[in-house]
This record gives structure tokens, sequence and C-alpha cells, in this order.
């Protein structure tokens, strides 16, 4: 989701990840998440990492 600043562009990221307890034998689950604001020029990307191995790349094209 765009957001039009004065200076270019933010996007909002939500990344929401569910995954298996590091140690299989346990029982439930794990969760990792990124709510972030990402200011972003044309042409470049950014790399957002979160806990558990969770990247995001975000890329603006124009």
């Amino acid at each position: 989701m765009p957001i039009d600043l004065a200076h270019g562009y933010e996007f909002k990221v939500y990344a929401h990840w569910t995954r298996r307890p590091d140690d299989c034998a346990e029982s439930g689950q794990r969760v990792s998440q990124i709510k972030v604001f990402v200011p972003i020029g044309a042409g470049e990307t950014r790399v957002i990492e979160g806990a558990g191995g969770l990247v995001v790349t975000v890329t603006r094209r124009t």
C-alpha cells in the first residue's frame, strides 16, 4: 500500500509466517511477522529481515 510523501513514497509492508518449531519434537507453532513502513525510491530494492529466517524483498519499479 503506497503512501505518497513530499519526498517520495513509503510502502506499508506486512508479512506473517507460521512455521513449525525449530525442534520438530515440540508441539505448537512459531510465528514471525513484519509490520513496517519502508521508504523506497523508483528502481530501489529494500530487504527486510524478521525473526526465524523471515525475509521480505521489496522492489519499486517506477
